[in-house]
């Protein structure tokens, strides 16, 4: 299929497709935000992952009927597909947010519910198929300028990451979906100019109204979320809650509220001992994505209000340590802080990722906290990622305080946001141990949301003792064992699920310190879960466990249903921790726990296998539908091995790089959107250099392959040590860096696609919309597969294996392609 081109670089289709790529990828994430509030993350991913399926069906619907866009036809459809993305994407807001999946009906009315994920698939969808199908007809009439043509849509994808995280901030995400609409008209304006220009000036129009009215409509948009999260009861009951503040971010929505009538603390009870019979001082809830979130306590000057924290787990690391020096990371409400700063502390940093609780602590309810963030010069609140200010820091305190920072996040294309987990990995204690000083402690309490009482494991808890241990070990440290202690929580208390509370002190235990810490633990009613002086070790499994090795602890682990094998920055995925094998006993006994990782595992595996089910459809759908005589299928199996190596490749290396640049940048949602700029801009001027090079693709596809795995390689083993050395530089020096990085590596992925379309062109320029089609497709399933696979074995791993997967790629082209092409040229 060709058409009339005059070598413009503006061309109409060109800026068309670069409008869709923006709103497109800026619409997917917005989405996964609202998904991630109003239903839990889990089915964020599946409504996600089956709406990027739709956005890669279009070009197999394309191919299977060709007639679809013979001719002129196709300049009428290319801007009824924008027009329809832009009407479905915003009456699919407005129905989400009112009408929530609700996620707890799955196990009590199976059929409802799965007809209601069915329509919330249909809904979530159609905006992404329409936005596909716009594209693959751009790239199906202008394949002899697919160079060009793919440069602008990386452009408009690499500009559309920049995009969400400022619509995030400014807009909200519900006027963040109507910005991504009024885009989508821009772009229908664009392809319109090929009919009419009156037309195009209609649709101008419309696109600038919808852009005025933005600022005035997008807080009358409220998203409401399903009733199985907390804040739910905030909508459903007004007379008993009130809503003080609501703001949304890249990283998640926050909203704060007051109880009018319960005023029961569940996040402070739950480190109390239950001899506690005081009271607690007022408080507000602070909740994050509608569900995990602390609660800001009211702060005096009277620190006799708040000796609550004398009987809390939280108070053990103060009984060993005077005065100290205390980095908090994960401030939340600010427990911590407050508990730090009535041990007279004399030092307090505050870490906080979500820069909009820093700003809710000192600016609109500092008055509520005393100004205790304001007025105290030796405390010191900071908005930061905890692991990236760790690694930039040369200070070193005498306690460092991380208390459950865990907040899931949803996953991306390409890319998934569970930064908290490198908090927790090994290489995390091992920076943390470094900077303690000489007798200084660590307390990390992960949470357990598993845990049911002292008779089962903890297993998030295990396994940071058990990376505590690698530490110790790494170092050369002689007696280990004497360095860590495990405190229990309190067992009586109803939904207590915290588990323990791990110590790692930098010198041994003295039997002074024990000493006061069992004393402590006996008043409190607490428990010693492992006694690093005592001779008869508590009979439980971590101690178990700690207490033997080689062969008998192999033993003990393999026995449990919990993976609590340490983890490290190459594996990250801290809080799946149950077996594979688990899984299927844990369904049938209904022990799946909607906003835990237990059912995040089960949902992972579900969307792989849908991925693979519904790819398998589109891609052999054209295949049968059509004739052979215009879709040949002798040798569509090299085609279809060579655009699904492609868009396999590039996630594989995206996803593998991303988290070695996140742990670099340190805030994730930027360190993302910036890795996602610049190695989807590279690649688009990659894409746009293969039409100014004479050599034809065959020869330049042989020698692509090359430099492509040297780099792969060079970044695998020197990214650390680079990162390492620049670590200490401010943010616009790593931003810079990040960019230049990206610069080899984008460059050379971006001409795969635009050669591989050429070549099929040449062959079959009826086979280009399946082509990308394949590619899209295997591109959804591959983000999946590469997380599955970096849970086993690790990123380094994913890594090195794209290079295989585009070696096999380019491999079965030019096996497939070469006889093809001198049969057309006889």
């Amino acid at each position: 299929m060709q058409t009339r081109y005059k070598g413009k670089l503006f061309h109409p289709v060109f800026l068309g497709v670069f409008f869709v790529a923006m709103a497109t990828l800026c619409l997917e994430v917005i989405l996964t935000r609202i998904f991630s509030f109003s239903i839990w993350y889990h089915f964020s991913y599946l409504t996600i992952n089956i709406a990027l399926l739709g956005f890669g069906s279009s070009g197999a619907i394309l191919a299977a009927y060709p007639a679809i866009i013979k001719k002129e036809r196709w300049k009428i459809v290319v801007i009824l597909c924008t027009i329809f993305c832009a009407v479905s994407t915003v009456t699919s807001l407005l129905i989400f947010a009112r009408h929530p999946l609700q996620p707890q009906t799955f196990f009590i009315t199976p059929l409802r519910f799965s007809f209601t994920l069915i329509l919330y698939y249909i809904g979530v969808t159609l905006p992404f198929f329409f936005a596909g199908s716009a594209i693959a007809i751009s790239i199906a009439i202008f394949s002899e300028k697919v160079s060009q043509l793919y440069f602008w849509d990386l452009c408009g994808a690499a500009v559309g990451a920049l995009l969400s995280l400022l619509l995030m901030n400014k807009v909200g995400a519900p006027g963040g979906i109507l910005v991504c609409t009024a885009i989508l008209l821009g772009a229908s304006c664009c392809f319109a100019t090929l009919i009419s220009k009156r037309i195009s000036f209609v649709i101008g129009l419309i696109t600038l109204t919808v852009f005025i009215l933005i600022p005035y409509v997008k807080d009358k948009i409220t998203i409401v979320p399903c009733s199985s999260k907390v804040l739910s009861k905030v909508f459903e009951n007004p007379d008993k809650f009130k809503l003080l503040f609501t703001e949304w971010n890249e990283i998640n929505r926050v909203d704060v509220y007051e109880s009018l009538k319960d005023k029961y603390n569940p996040f402070v009870h739950l480190t109390v001992s239950h001899i506690y019979s005081g009271s607690y001082p007022d408080f507000y809830y602070m909740q994050y994505d509608g569900h995990n979130g602390s609660n800001i306590l009211h702060f005096t000057d009277d620190l006799n209000e708040y000796g609550f924290l004398d009987y809390s787990i939280l108070k053990i690391p103060y009984l060993l340590l005077e005065r100290p020096k205390v980095l908090v990371i994960g401030v939340g409400g600010g427990i911590d802080v407050f508990n730090a700063y009535k041990n007279n502390a004399s030092s307090i940093t505050a870490v906080e990722l979500q820069p909009i609780a820093v700003k809710i602590l000192k600016g609109h309810f500092s008055k509520w906290v005393g100004n205790i963030f304001n007025k105290n010069s030796h405390i010191n609140l900071i908005p930061a990622e905890g692991r990236n200010f760790i690694n930039s820091s040369r200070e070193q305190f005498d306690l460092i305080q991380i208390t459950v920072t865990d907040t899931f996040a949803a996953i991306n294309t390409g890319a998934y946001l569970l930064m908290e987990s490198y908090i927790y990995t090994e290489n995390a204690c091992s920076r943390y141990f470094d900077h303690l000083t000489e007798n200084g402690v660590l307390c990390i309490i992960p949470g357990d949301h598993v845990f049911q009482g002292s008779s089962e494991i903890a297993p998030l808890n295990t396994r940071l003792v058990l990376e505590f241990l690698n530490v110790l070990q790494s170092k050369g440290v002689k007696s280990p064992l004497s360095h860590i202690a495990v405190i229990g929580m309190n067992s009586k208390v109803p939904g207590n699920n915290m588990g323990y509370a791990p110590l790692l002190k930098k010198t041994p235990f003295t039997e002074q310190e024990m000493q006061k810490i069992r004393s402590f633990v006996s008043r409190m009613g607490f428990s010693i879960v492992f006694d690093p002086l005592a001779h008869n070790k508590p009979e439980n499994v971590l101690s178990q466990i700690l207490t033997t090795h080689g062969i008998e602890r192999e033993r003990i682990l393999e026995k449990l249903p919990y993976n609590v094998t340490p983890c490290t920055d190459d594996n990250p995925f801290f809080y799946n921790f149950i077996k594979w094998n688990a899984l299927i006993d844990l369904f049938n006994q209904k022990k799946f726990i909607f906003y835990t990782p237990v059912f995040g595992q089960a949902v992972l595996l579900f969307l792989f296998f849908q991925s693979i089910i519904f790819s398998f459809i589109c891609i052999i759908f054209p295949l049968l539908v059509s004739k052979s005589t215009t879709f040949p299928r002798a040798c569509s199996l090299g085609y279809l091995f060579y655009f699904a190596s492609l868009g396999i490749g590039f996630m594989f290396i995206e996803i593998s790089f991303i988290q070695k640049f996140v742990l670099f940048l340190g805030y994730p949602a930027y360190a993302f959107a910036i890795t996602f700029f610049s190695l989807l801009l590279f690649s688009g001027i990659g894409s746009y250099w293969t039409s100014k090079i004479a050599q034809k693709p065959e020869a330049l596809l042989k020698q692509l392959i090359f430099p492509l795995a040297f780099i792969i390689f060079l970044y695998t083993v020197v990214l650390d040590t680079i990162f390492d050395y620049f670590m200490g530089e401010r943010f616009t020096i790593k931003v810079l860096l990040t960019v230049l990085i990206q610069m080899p590596l984008g460059s050379v992925l971006g001409m795969f696609f635009p050669l591989g379309i050429k070549l099929i062109h040449q062959v079959n320029p009826r086979m280009v919309p399946w082509a990308w089609s394949v590619n899209a497709m295997s591109s959804v399933v591959s983000t999946i597969g590469a997380i599955l696979i970096a849970m086993c074995l690790g990123f380094k791993f994913v890594s090195y294996l794209s290079i295989l997967v585009y070696l096999f790629g380019i491999t079965s082209m030019l096996i497939t392609a070469q006889p093809r092409l001198v049969e057309n040229k006889n």
